[in-house]
Order: C-alpha cells, then structure tokens, then sequence
C-alpha cells in the first residue's frame, strides 16, 4: 500500500513538470505565442499588422553567399540612373522654334495711280472695304499731321485722338481733345478698345529734344498703350517734309531710323514700326508737290488715302506672320 502512494505521488510530481515545461512553451516571448497575441487584437489595424509582419520576415530571410554584394551593386545602378541628368533632346531646327516676333515686313509700295480713284461730289478719294474695317478697328494718336486724316474725310473722328503741337515728349501730359473735347490717353483707350493703336507723331519734337530722348519718350507712350490695352502698336515714320525753314529736312529721316532700332531692341512682341510715307517722297526723299498740302510739312488730303493704302497692306502682311510664328 504504501509503494502504491510512492508511485502515485511521483506520477503527480511527473505531471507538474510537464505541465510548467509546455506553459514556458507557450510564453509571449515564442514565434507561437506572438502569433496567437495577435490574432486576439481584432482592433488594431490590419494593414499595421501584415506590415511589420512583412518587414520581420523579410528582415530574418538568410540571404545567399554574395547576395549582399549583388543587390547593394543592383541599388547603385538603380540610384546612379534615377540622379543622372536627363537625356538631351536634339534642339529643334529654327524653323520648328517660333521667332520672339513676326519677321520684319520689307514694305512694297504700290504707285497710287494704280488704285486711287478722286470723287469730285464728295472731296475724297476710293476706299476699300478692308481701309475702311482697319480705320474703324483703330486709334490714330498725334499731332495736327494725324488730325489730317479727319480733315480729309478718309477716317471717322471717333477713330483719331490727335491735337496740334503734341509731340512724344509731351503727350502723356498735354492737354489732348478727343472729339473736341477734352481727354487723356487711358480713357481713350478704354471707351475705344481698338485692334490697333497707330501713334504718329514727332514733328513738333524734332527742333526741341535728340533722338535718343524721342526714343525714351516714345516709349512712355507705348508702354501705356500696351499696358491699357490689348491691342498691337505701331510707331509710324514721320512724314517727310519739304520746307528746310521749319527743320532739317533729314530731321525726320533720322529720327524714324533712331526709333525704329530702338523698338528692334527694347519689344518682342505686340509693338512694330511701320513706314508708309516712302510713296509720299520725291526723288530727292523729301515731300512731293503732289502730296504737299502747301507749307511743307502737312500733307496733303491726298496723302492719307495713300497712307491708310499701305497701312492696311502692311498690318495685314504682319497679322499673317504673326499667326504663322505663334
């Protein structure tokens, strides 16, 4: 009897350590027990789970003999081609590559015996319908020589902001009429709203100022004009004139060629000098008789329809260019 409590008392005893031997088995610190733990946290997000799951296993993955080597030469490459600087592109031919601005227009003249017709009933000469739409889509802005254009019936005078003895010098500033009443540029321009601005003037700058002032005064101009509207400016050439007691008669010359570089060089876009007075010279470059309105210096009525003639071939020449190079 008594070797019968000995036995079951080791039995227990045999027990007791099996069952603490399996419970150290399953403790928190074992790749089980973990799994178990963390399948039990239905709470926390999975994705947080699966992730640092994937990051321990792919941490304790034993890599291959020279497995190292390989994939830090596999990262170098793969750094070296993301940082390299990107492949060049062959430049385009200057063809392919739009200009700053429109070519410059090299003017043809047409002998305006060719087109201009005069009507004795009326005073004024032929006009086509393209003259006419360019004349009412504009702003003529100057002196009393653009005021002519009025005078001689060839322009509306809701298309002219023009009054004797301005010049660039002083136009911003000089009391200007519009419609014979008064009113500043910026107005102007805001109740026109015009295409195109035509800014012709410079006769009463010529004895006063150089040409290289006439050119930075000419500019305040522009860039007002630019600035208060969409539409493109065009620096007119001073008419000739034939009169040598009013000027030089290279005066004029001399200042449309200065102003002429000076746009060349300060505006790329938006700002062309145009020159329509060539058909109105003599051989001697100077004001024809035919287009003298008698002093020398105005023109004749007859001289704007020629103008508004080549204008209008001109713009049309430059809107084409220009949507050709955009």
């Amino acid at each position: 009897m008594k070797n019968k409590r000995v036995a079951i008392t080791a039995g227990i005893a045999v027990l007791s350590a099996a069952t603490i031997v399996i419970c150290s088995c399953f403790s928190e610190h074992t790749p089980i027990a973990a799994a178990i733990h963390k399948t039990e946290n239905v709470d926390q997000p999975t994705s947080s789970t699966v992730s640092d799951t994937s990051i321990s296993e792919t941490e304790s993955v034993p890599k291959a003999p020279n497995a190292e080597a390989e994939e830090s030469a596999s990262m170098s490459e793969s750094v070296a081609e993301n940082t390299s600087a990107p492949e060049s592109k062959p430049e385009s031919s200057s063809a392919e590559r739009p200009e700053k601005r429109p070519p410059e227009i090299v003017p043809t003249y047409d002998d305006p015996s060719t087109y201009l017709e005069y009507d004795p009933a009326w005073g004024t000469y032929n006009m086509t319908d393209e003259e006419k739409l360019l004349g009412e889509n504009s702003l003529f802005v100057g002196d009393s020589i653009t005021n002519g254009f009025i005078w001689c019936g060839a322009l509306n005078p809701r298309n002219v902001y023009a009054t004797p003895s301005v010049g660039a010098r002083n136009m911003l500033t000089f009391d200007m009429t519009y419609r014979d009443k008064p009113a500043k540029f910026i107005p102007v321009l805001n109740k026109t709203k015009p295409k195109y601005v035509f800014l012709w003037m410079g006769m009463n700058d010529v004895n006063l100022t150089s040409a290289a002032d006439y050119c930075k005064n000419y500019k305040k101009i522009i860039d007002t004009a630019l600035a208060n509207s969409t539409a493109d400016v065009y620096v007119c050439a001073m008419s000739p004139i034939s009169n040598p007691k009013y000027s030089e008669l290279s005066k004029p010359g001399e200042f449309n060629t200065a102003i002429h570089k000076f746009i060349l060089k300060n505006y790329t876009q938006r700002v062309y000098y145009i020159d329509f007075v060539e058909p109105i010279k003599n051989s001697s470059g100077v004001l024809a008789n035919e287009f003298d309105s008698g002093d020398g210096v105005h023109p004749s009525n007859k001289a704007y329809y020629v103008a508004l003639h080549e204008i209008n071939k001109q713009v049309k020449e430059n809107d084409r260019l220009k949507s050709v190079t955009e």
